[in-house]
């Protein structure tokens, strides 16, 4: 049922109109076949037939990977010892180990995995559909598998031998692999987030699509202080401690330019709106522009009397903010550096500004816990938005 139907629990039978389909087998009017099904743990709605709970469902269907304990061992639960057979033929390749994707399936992966702690056979089994993925590729799903069950059942893989296997798409999340060898094995499109790799060797593998669960890091000579992303999503930039200005290329993560940047810590960074220029603002309460491609500053402007802590340009890229510890905002011209309006209302360092979508205002965020709106072209404040300290209902009369 579960194979048939790909996983769904509920499967609805008529006798006319499924006479010659698969599910006569399991519904038809023969009397062992009914015996067998009105024994077993189903529940019937009309002609819709399902298992008391899915998880049933699912236990059987691990069952027919495993197979059925012999019958000289009473007790299911009882561990058996490892097997002295290499022949993964023991495995029927019609089962769904070599058929199914069964990272689809989290309940019979949870399943299988137990059994693995309770039955040493079946993971030598395992481990020889892993070996022969070697030579055969058309046991690589089989092979991606049985590697993702071992895994979960915390089976050690400590300094094994994988050179060469076939096991695409699997999940080694959280695996053991120390000194384990993979050169030339086919790891493409497999989860390792969390692995213990330790000296594993990993030569000549492929190994695209591949996922670590962490996202490629980038470390640079200070603690950073502020970074940005460029509009167009292909630099990224970094301000540090030093002063240093650091641009990298966020498809290689390579470094492709350095910029002095200020006298001290630099604190804020924002890209024009197409990615070609820089604004910063430093503890030298200084603020500079820069074109991404050049050493020396386009622009740098004074004004500011503490650190400058946020910048940020306008929607045309013609125009930017500062914003500081000194209690104020200033509006600058990108293009000739003048200054327009010095924007005075916080009673506290400021420490954020941005541009509304329309660019035709301001805001403003500050230690003196308002957020404050500035009309664009008149520098005029607007609306404050301040904490609320109560809220007060208005009684409904019925």
């Amino acid at each position: 049922m579960f194979e048939k139907q790909n996983g769904k629990a509920v499967v609805q039978y008529i006798q006319l109109k499924d006479k010659t389909t698969w599910k006569v087998e399991f519904f038809g009017s023969d009397p062992k076949v009914r015996l067998l099904r009105e024994a077993s743990p189903l529940t019937r709605s009309g002609s819709h037939h399902q298992f008391l709970h899915r998880s049933m469902l699912e236990y059987f269907f691990s069952r027919t990977v495993v197979g059925p304990r012999p019958p000289e061992h009473e007790n299911e639960f009882t561990p058996q010892p490892s097997s002295d057979s290499s022949d993964i033929h023991s495995f029927d390749p019609e089962c769904p180990l070599f058929t199914r994707n069964l990272l689809e399936e989290p309940s019979v992966m949870q399943f299988l995995s137990e059994r693995v702690q309770e039955n040493l056979s079946f993971k030598d089994r395992l481990l020889d559909i892993v070996e022969k993925s070697k030579t055969d590729a058309s046991v690589a799903l089989a092979a991606a598998n049985a590697m993702t069950i071992l895994v979960r059942a915390g089976v050690a893989l400590h300094r094994h031998d994988f050179r060469g296997i076939r096991i695409p798409g699997a999940d080694l999340s959280g695996g053991q692999f120390d000194s384990a060898l993979f050169q030339g094995a086919d790891v493409t499109n497999a989860y390792l987030g969390m692995c213990w790799m330790r000296n594993a060797d990993f030569s000549n593998a492929h190994m695209d699509g591949v996922r670590f669960g962490e996202l490629p890091a980038v470390a640079d000579d200070d603690i950073i202080w502020t970074c940005a992303c460029s509009p167009d999503g292909k630099t990224l930039v970094v301000g540090m401690r030093n002063g240093g200005i650091s641009l990298y290329d966020s498809n290689t993560w390579e470094k492709i330019h350095w910029l002095e940047g200020h006298d001290h810590d630099t604190e804020a960074l924002a890209f024009s709106p197409d990615s070609q220029r820089l604004a910063s603002g430093g503890q030298d309460r200084k603020v500079q522009v820069w074109s991404c491609t050049e050493d020396e500053p386009l622009l740098t402007m004074e004004g500011h009397t503490d650190d400058v802590v946020s910048v940020a340009f306008s929607p045309c890229g013609n125009f930017f903010a500062s914003a500081s510890l000194d209690k104020t905002v200033r509006l600058w011209n990108s293009v000739t550096g003048e200054a327009l309006f010095l924007l005075e209302g916080h009673t506290n360092s400021v420490n954020s500004v941005q541009f509304t979508p329309d660019g035709r205002r301001l805001i403003s965020g500050s230690d003196d816990e308002t957020i404050r709106f500035w009309d664009f072209e008149t520098g005029a404040s607007g609306d404050v938005l301040e904490p609320l300290s109560a809220l007060t209902f208005p009684k409904m009369v019925s």
